[in-house]
This record gives structure tokens, C-alpha cells and sequence, in this order.
């Protein structure tokens, strides 16, 4: 970052009618400027302080989280998958007792009845099922106490199924509300155990569709119009809430998870130049702002929500370990995780290879597949043993045929501040 010369910059507008939240903006632009100003005067010599990150993580999960964190009791689960995958971001790997610790701590949490709970006992939850399902991913493996295998697949499909509604929505747990997020959870579970069905996923796109507004982003919702017969009027379906960058990447993501699943497959419906210009339009200013990105609009710049480079190396860092989401902030375990994945978007480029498509198709063999039951062991699923073997390829297709552009990599500060870049969101 070179040295340059700029205006002041110029402070957000509060009307004449100063509130909190127009005091919090000018307090955190405050802070990021002075930052700024530090950095350039140094030359722009940025540094990840990967050994101190690394330093605070440990204490986490070894020692334990502060008792602030007690409020987070029903996301037990969360805590320990912000940990694990911010460890696997830095390109560190378990020893197997830690692992075999953590397949133990997760499996505390499975419910009798299908899913994971936020921790012992308590009721399963999509989300908490998903950073369960993830961490499982990380630290386990197949076969007895590998944590893999112990997973209840027809009881987690059946729980999925209970949550589903019939416009295609999903309850994120029994008697709870409808949320995007808990869409994409769902997916991602459902694509990582095999139990994807149709009927699992029955007019779940139409949903995810229906859930982008007037601004181009998504929100967490849309509200159902009934016709006196009980079927949803498919051409009333306003958006409930304000576009959100948590909900916009969670829909984004569904509608990927989703490709193989509805073809054929062109989006129809999504407004892609509209959903480019609200995620363009929630950077925050260069100067002012540090070029971070809000997560809705006239919000606060926060590092969870893909911010660039400098921005999280400048701004999201606490010198005593972990990241933020704005330096007028605590480093928590959540916000380092997310930077460090902002980091890792700001830094490689994926994309699909047509020749990766090409050697996964051919490579694939059918194999064994998961076929729901009811809870009398009779099968629930209409499709064909063929049918079920192509989506399954083809959902194997689309998640393994990225591919890394290394010449298009770039590493702000040097290539020592490079972070994995996989990871499971």
C-alpha cells in the first residue's frame, strides 16, 4: 500500500439529529482512519498475526471460552465449529486425541429423535445440526468412533421432513420460524450425509427465489399467499425484511447447493444485476470506512461480511488474538472465523473447471445409496434407483470440480498472510 496524500475524509450525515447509532458510525470511523493513517505511515506493511490467532484459538478450546459466552448456551456447537475450521483456515491439523475429544463433545448432542441440539438434551435445531454436521467433517472419519458412521441418517431425513413446509420453507426447529439460513444448513447437511431427495427439496427454489427484494439482496423470509383451496399463489410472494448480507450469502449458496437438483437450471426468477449492484453498493468508503463492507444498508462496516484484505488486516485484528468485526470491538470466536474467510475469498479465485466436470463425471461409480424410510421402515422416497444415481452424481460433480486460478491469487501484505482457501461456510 503505497504512501499518498488524501482529504480528510468526510463524516456520515446525522440530519442534525444525532442518535446512538450515527455516534457509533463516527466513532468507528474514527478508529478505522486512525488505523489507516498508522498502516500508511509504515509503508502499508501488513501482517497476519497468524502465531498470536493461533495462540488465542488454543485457549478456546483447550482452557475454555469467558463467561460472556455463557449467553451462547443453546449454540454450544457454533462455538466449537468457529474454532475447529478457524484452525483449519490457518492450515492447522488435529493430533487424533483432540479429534476424538471433539467427535465425543458433538455426538453429546445428537437428539434421539434425528438431528443435533445446541447442547446436551436440548431440542434438535437446523443450524446447530449443521456447525455439527461441519465440525464432523473436520476432526472425524468412517467407522465406529470416527463420529461419521454414528450419525442417524433416517432419523436426521425424517427431522429435516418434519421441519419442511409446503411452500418449500423449513422451520429451523419444531414450532420456531422460517429462515433462509436454516435453508442452506439444511442443504449443506443434507449434501454432505447423501439424503437428498426430491421430496426433501420439493419447491425449495421457488422459496429461496421468493425471498429477494426490492434492493437486489435476500432476506430471511417471504410471506405466503393462500388461494381458498390451501395452494400458494405463486405471484404474491412479497419479501419479509430488509436485504441482509448473512441471508444474501446463505441464498447465493442454497441456490448452488440446489443446481443439480432443479434442472434445467438458469435462475430464472433471481435478478443477478440487481443482486451485483446492493452487494457492490454495501462496501463501505475507502478512507473512511476502510473499504469493509456492511451487512445491510446504513449499517456499520463489519468483517464478517467479506471484507477486503486491508480491511481485516488493518482494522479486524486484536492485538491480543483473534479478529473482530470492527476495531471499536472484542475479538470473538465468530468474527475470527469469518474474517479469516473473507481473507481467504478476498485472496483465491475457485471457479467450476469444464475439464475437472469432465474427469469427476467419469470417474463416478455407482454405488450403495440412502433410501428414506418412515418410521415403520417403509420406503418414502418416489424415485427410481436410476434416477436417484444420476442426481447423486451429479451433485458429486457440481461439489468437486472447483478449481484453483493460482495466477490469479493475491495476497495482500505477501504470501505469508495466505489462508486455506476451502472451507465449509
Amino acid at each position: 500500500m503505497s504512501k499518498r496524500t488524501v482529504a480528510a475524509p468526510k463524516p456520515q450525515t446525522d440530519d442534525g439529529w444525532p442518535t446512538d447509532s450515527s455516534k457509533s458510525q463516527a466513532d468507528t470511523e474514527r478508529v478505522i482512519s486512525e488505523l489507516f493513517k498508522i498502516a500508511t505511515a509504515q509503508d502499508g506493511l501488513l501482517n497476519l498475526n497468524r502465531n498470536v490467532h493461533l495462540n488465542w484459538l488454543v485457549r478456546l478450546l483447550f482452557q475454555g471460552f469467558p463467561a460472556r459466552y455463557v449467553s451462547q448456551d443453546a449454540s454450544q456447537p457454533w462455538l466449537l465449529y468457529f474454532v475447529l475450521q478457524s484452525f483449519q483456515s490457518l492450515g492447522v491439523a488435529f493430533d487424533p486425541d483432540t479429534k476424538m475429544k471433539a467427535i465425543s463433545t458433538i455426538l453429546a448432542k445428537q437428539h434421539p429423535d434425528g438431528g443435533f441440539g445446541g447442547g446436551p438434551g436440548q431440542l434438535p435445531h437446523i443450524l446447530p445440526t449443521y456447525a455439527s454436521v461441519c465440525s464432523l467433517a473436520i476432526v472425524g472419519h468412517p467407522g465406529e468412533g470416527g463420529g461419521w458412521d454414528q450419525i442417524d441418517r433416517q432419523k436426521m431425513y425424517r427431522f429435516f421432513m418434519s421441519m419442511k413446509q409446503t411452500d418449500g420453507s423449513f422451520l429451523v426447529n419444531q414450532d420456531a420460524e422460517v429462515d433462509i439460513r436454516g435453508i442452506y444448513c439444511l442443504l449443506v447437511v443434507a449434501t454432505l450425509l447423501d439424503i437428498v431427495t426430491p421430496e426433501l427439496v420439493h419447491n425449495t427454489f421457488d422459496f429461496v427465489r421468493s425471498c429477494q427484494t426490492y434492493e437486489g439482496g435476500f432476506s430471511a423470509s417471504s410471506q405466503p399467499y393462500f388461494a381458498p383451496d390451501s395452494r400458494i399463489i405463486p405471484d404474491i410472494r412479497p419479501a419479509l425484511g430488509e436485504a441482509h448480507g448473512g441471508y444474501t450469502s446463505c441464498a447465493v449458496a442454497a441456490l448452488m447447493l440446489l443446481k443439480p437438483l432443479v434442472p434445467p437450471f438458469h435462475y430464472p426468477g433471481i435478478n443477478g444485476q440487481a443482486l451485483l449492484r446492493w452487494a457492490a453498493m454495501m462496501q463501505g468508503s475507502e478512507f473512511s470506512e476502510g473499504g469493509g463492507f456492511r451487512g445491510r444498508t446504513n449499517k456499520l462496516v463489519d468483517g464478517c461480511y467479506k471484507a477486503l484484505q486491508q480491511y481485516i488486516l488493518i482494522a479486524a485484528q486484536a492485538k491480543t488474538g483473534g479478529l473482530r468485526d470492527k476495531p471499536t470491538a472484542p475479538a470473538d470466536a465468530y468474527h475470527t472465523l469469518y474474517n479469516l474467510s473473507g481473507l481467504a475469498s478476498a485472496q483465491h479465485r475457485v471457479y467450476l473447471s469444464r475439464k475437472n466436470i469432465d474427469n469427476v463425471r467419469s470417474r463416478w461409480m455407482d454405488s450403495e445409496t440412502f433410501i428414506p424410510t418412515d418410521s415403520a421402515g417403509r420406503a418414502s422416497s418416489s424415485e427410481t434407483e436410476a434416477e436417484r444415481q444420476a442426481r447423486r452424481r451429479e451433485t458429486y460433480v457440481a461439489a468437486h470440480a472447483w478449481q484453483e486460478d493460482e495466477s490469479a491469487s493475491q495476497y495482500v501484505g505477501g504470501k505469508a498472510n495466505r489462508v486455506v482457501c476451502t472451507e465449509f461456510k
